[in-house]
């Protein structure tokens, strides 16, 4: 049937405040497509920025986070 209001097809970039992350790996647990630990600096690091789409476990990956260091907002 589609999507008229376009909801699915919006771009996203994903911003992780690493100032702020602990390394906990919450997010690379909830989300692994999205991010990854970096095993030099023992902290999370996104795997692409820019997604299309609803991704849940992006959204859970930003509720989940002790820290609130995740933030997802739509571009044009």
């Amino acid at each position: 049937m589609g999507n008229p209001s376009g909801r699915y097809n919006k771009k996203k970039e994903i911003e992780l405040d690493l100032f702020h992350c602990k390394g906990c790996g919450a997010c690379v647990e909830v989300a692994p497509e999205h991010f990854v630990m970096d095993e030099d600096n023992e902290l999370p690091k996104v795997i692409d920025s820019i997604v299309e789409g609803e991704h849940d476990d992006l959204e859970q990956a930003m509720a989940i986070c002790p820290m609130a260091c995740i933030q997802i907002k739509e571009i044009e």
